[in-house]
């Protein structure tokens, strides 16, 4: 595991975004949801980097 920016000390325990129940898959978000069901693992990891980059852009106009 690595440091995020900014952290010290000891690294919390972390698993993976994208995961699956059955043949359904989907990807965790930090309040506690999960987005999906996804037909493919692919599928799920395409739309969290969707979501990630949509978030990103909505925090950097936020900023500015």
């Amino acid at each position: 595991m690595e440091y995020r920016m900014g952290e010290t000390g000891l690294l919390p325990f972390r698993t993976g975004r994208v995961f699956n129940i059955g043949t359904q898959w989907y990807f965790a978000i930090r309040d506690g949801k999960d987005c999906g069901p996804f037909a493919t693992q692919q599928d799920a990891t395409s739309e969290l980097n969707l979501f990630l980059n949509d978030f990103e852009a909505k925090k950097t106009a936020l900023m500015n």
